[in-house]
C-alpha cells in the first residue's frame, strides 16, 4: 500500500468518524433538549399549582372569615334566645354555600394533608350551619325546649377554630414548601 491509498483510507475513516461522531452527538444533544424541555414542563406545573393552590386557599381564609362572623352573630342570638328572623338564616346559607365550594376546590389540587384539613373545615363548617338551622327551627315552636339544639351549636361553634387552625397549619406548610411531582 503506497502513501496515496493510505491517505484515501485515512480520509475515509476519518469521514466515517467525523458522521458517527456528528450522529451520536446529535441523538445525545436530542435527549438533553427534550429532557430539558420535560423538566421546564415540570417546572411550569409546579409553579401553576402553586398559584392554584395559594388562590384557592384564599378564598377558603376569605370565605371562612365570612362565614365566622356571621357564626358569632348566631352565638349572640343563640345565648340571648332572641330570634332575630330570616335574615341571618340566609346569610348562614349564604355564607356556607361559599365556605364548602371554596374548601371543596382545594380536593383535585392537594396534597392529601392539605386536602384532609379542607376537607375537615368544611364538616365543621356544615355542622355548625346544621346546627344553627335546628336551634332556628326549634325556636319556631314556643313550647318546645331548645336546650338540645343550643347545645349542638355551641359544641358546632366551638369545633370552628380547631379545624381552621389545622387547616392553617396545613396552609403553611405547603404554601412554604415548593409544590412537588405527586403531590
Amino acid at each position: 500500500m503506497d502513501q496515496g491509498d493510505a491517505a484515501v483510507w485515512a480520509a475515509g475513516i476519518a469521514a466515517v468518524a467525523a458522521v458517527s461522531g456528528a450522529a451520536v452527538g446529535g441523538l445525545l444533544t436530542s435527549r438533553a433538549l427534550r429532557r430539558q424541555v420535560r423538566d421546564q414542563g415540570d417546572v411550569e406545573h409546579q409553579h401553576w399549582l402553586r398559584q392554584e393552590r395559594q388562590k384557592a386557599c384564599t378564598a377558603v381564609i376569605d370565605s371562612y372569615e365570612a362565614f365566622s362572623r356571621v357564626m358569632v352573630d348566631c352565638a349572640a342570638v343563640v345565648r340571648r334566645g332572641a330570634h332575630r328572623g330570616a335574615d341571618l338564616m340566609n346569610r348562614v346559607q349564604e355564607t356556607y354555600v361559599v365556605s364548602a365550594n371554596a374548601c371543596m376546590h382545594l380536593v383535585p389540587l392537594g396534597p392529601e394533608p392539605l386536602v384532609e384539613a379542607s376537607k375537615r373545615l368544611h364538616r365543621a363548617i356544615g355542622a355548625a350551619a346544621r346546627s344553627m338551622a335546628a336551634w332556628d327551627e326549634a325556636h319556631r315552636e314556643p313550647s318546645r325546649s331548645r336546650e338540645r339544639e343550643t347545645a349542638d351549636f355551641e359544641a358546632a361553634f366551638a369545633g370552628l377554630n380547631p379545624a381552621y387552625n389545622r387547616f392553617m397549619d396545613q396552609v403553611g406548610h405547603v404554601l412554604q414548601t415548593p409544590a412537588l411531582r405527586g403531590d
